[in-house]
Formats: structure tokens, C-alpha cells, sequence
């Protein structure tokens, strides 16, 4: 695995409101990894099984589905009154989302097998359930690379690489079977993020077909980088910044943060000469030219949190208002 997928695997900032900032943290030392090779007894049961054994934690007649699950939330305003929101799947949504979850497994080899654990099941929940009131929603499981294998000493080089070719694989029998010509969002958090880069890049980027069904992708937690004062460029040629609502085709990414950044920070910073990070404002959307910056007060006061059974509140990404 190469220094920027591992730098984007760790400390991911949480979905929270605002395009704000805070200095990483320095992580905890995990538990040694083992080998990579999934258990024979904690393979996944076939109920989940795709027609080419691919995994799915939802999926469109799943059952269970934590992306359909109770969407009951806390809507938390920036002063603090909360109020309780019911809401249900949509019934006939007219594109979907495609979500890739964060590193999250708790399995102790360096890539985890596809087994669906809590862990998985609690993230969808929290991070995807709610894009189901506007979106069909697929999660495939994938052979991430695990919190133990980030600080394995021997995970080597070819850990990111298993997690992208699973992800990658999952990626394409959703085109092959269910995509239909359907528009899609791409959604993704820190190693979902990254791996959703890398899916742009070989896959829609240079696809102009695919880019056509590109509504929006939301890449939260990792570093997309763009040529400084510009749109487009860096990561992506053809998939520029969300500036508008009903603009698609386009990339909303950012970090959150408590305080500014340090100049050393592992996110929202780029030693590439010539380059930024690609900060689009959720609360707003509008882009910051530069380093990402705390919200006003004013403008957070336009975006509500949300908080999903489980302690923690969650921003929810974009999607046009034209769909």
C-alpha cells in the first residue's frame, strides 16, 4: 500500500457538519495482525451471496437491509433543539447510490474476509440509511483493509490492493446486473473514500458513458486533490467540484475538523507542488479556494446534524435538487 493510501486509511474525520478543521490525532496501537486468508468458518451465508458470489450488505431486497432500516433521526439545530424525524425508504427512487464503507472491521487479519459483522452493519446504518429515501442503495462488502492490518508491520504493499480488486469487483456486478442505465451517487468515507478515487479514475473519469450517469460523487475523509484555484485537474480530468444544487457530474469532498489544521496535518494539506485539497462547503456548498476554513456562524446555522440511534451526529451529503 502506498504512503497516501495509508495516510488516507487513518484518522478519518467523522461525518460532521461544516467544512471545519482540527489537528489528527495520533492513533492507538492495535492488536498484531495475522494472515490475510479469510476463515473457512466465517464466510459469508449465501443469503447474501450475489449470482457471482459477491457479498452484498445492502441491497435492494436484502434482508436484512441496515440501509432500509428504521430512518427515524435526531435533527440537531445548531442550537441545540433537537426534533425527531420519521422518515421511510422511497418507493420508486430513479437512480442509486453506490456506498463504501470506512475502515471500520474488526477482524484481526490485515484484509478482512466477507463476513458481515456489527461493525458494517452499525456504519451503513448510520452513514447510508438515510440517502434511502432518495436512492436505491448498494453496499458491497469488501476485503478491506482492517484497523489491526493499518499497523501491522508486515501488512505490505499488496493489503490495498486486495481491498481495491474487492471493492472494484463489487463495483462492476452492479454495473453488469442492476445498474440498467440508472444515474448513480458514489458515497464513500475515509478508506471508502479513497478506494471511490481510485474507481473514478480507471472506471468513469476517462468513461464517457459512465460520466453521464455520475449524478454526484461524495467523498468524504479523504484527500482529492485539484490544481490550486481550479475545479478540475489533480485526481480527476473530466469530474469537477459540486458548486451548484442542481449541478451532477461532480465531486463534493471535505474534512471536519474543531480547529484549523496544523501546516502537518494529514488531511485538508497536500505536499504536491502546485496542488489543494478539494474543500466543498456541505452546510453552503460552495467550494473554499485553499485550506479548509471554520463555518461562520450564520451558515451553520443552515445545516441540521443528524444522529442515528448510536451516539454521534452525521452530516448528510448532497444530491442535486434537480432529482
Amino acid at each position: 500500500m502506498n504512503r497516501r493510501a495509508v495516510l488516507l486509511f487513518i484518522g478519518a474525520a467523522l461525518l460532521l457538519a461544516g467544512c471545519a478543521s482540527k489537528a489528527a490525532t495520533s492513533p492507538t496501537t492495535a492488536s498484531p495482525a495475522t494472515s490475510s486468508a479469510p476463515s473457512s468458518s466465517a464466510l459469508p451465508t449465501t443469503a447474501n451471496l450475489g449470482p457471482d458470489h459477491q457479498v452484498w450488505l445492502c441491497r435492494p431486497g436484502e434482508s436484512p437491509d441496515p440501509c432500509t432500516d428504521d430512518l427515524t433521526s435526531t435533527a440537531v439545530a445548531a442550537n441545540g433543539t433537537r426534533t425527531i424525524e420519521k422518515a421511510s425508504p422511497g418507493s420508486d427512487p430513479k437512480i442509486d447510490c453506490f456506498y463504501v464503507y470506512p475502515t471500520v472491521s474488526a477482524q484481526k487479519a490485515v484484509n478482512a474476509n466477507l463476513q458481515i459483522d456489527p461493525e458494517e452493519t452499525s456504519v451503513a446504518h448510520e452513514q447510508a440509511s438515510r440517502y434511502s429515501r432518495d436512492c436505491r442503495v448498494f453496499a458491497p462488502m469488501y476485503r478491506q483493509v482492517t484497523v489491526a492490518g493499518l499497523f501491522a508491520k508486515s501488512s505490505g504493499a499488496n493489503s490495498g490492493a486486495i481491498a481495491y480488486a474487492s471493492a472494484l469487483a463489487a463495483w462492476k456486478d452492479y454495473l453488469k446486473r442492476y445498474n440498467d442505465g440508472r444515474g448513480f451517487v458514489l458515497i464513500g468515507h475515509s478508506q471508502g473514500a479513497f478506494i471511490l478515487e481510485q474507481i473514478i479514475k480507471s472506471q468513469i473519469d476517462t468513461n464517457p458513458t459512465l460520466r453521464k450517469r455520475l449524478v454526484s460523487a461524495i467523498l468524504l475523509g479523504g484527500n482529492v486533490l485539484v490544481p490550486l484555484g481550479k475545479d478540475v485537474g489533480g485526481d480527476f480530468q473530466h469530474v469537477p467540484a459540486c458548486q451548484a444544487d442542481a449541478q451532477t457530474g461532480c465531486v463534493i469532498a471535505y474534512s471536519s475538523f474543531n480547529n484549523p489544521p496544523p501546516t502537518n496535518s494529514l488531511f485538508a494539506r497536500t505536499t504536491v507542488k502546485g496542488d489543494q485539497v478539494l474543500c466543498t462547503n456541505p452546510a453552503s456548498r460552495w467550494r473554499k479556494r485553499g485550506p479548509c476554513a471554520l463555518l461562520p456562524d450564520t451558515r451553520r446555522r443552515r445545516l441540521q446534524r443528524y444522529r442515528q440511534g448510536a451516539p454521534g451526529e452525521h452530516a448528510l451529503g448532497h444530491l442535486p435538487r434537480a432529482l
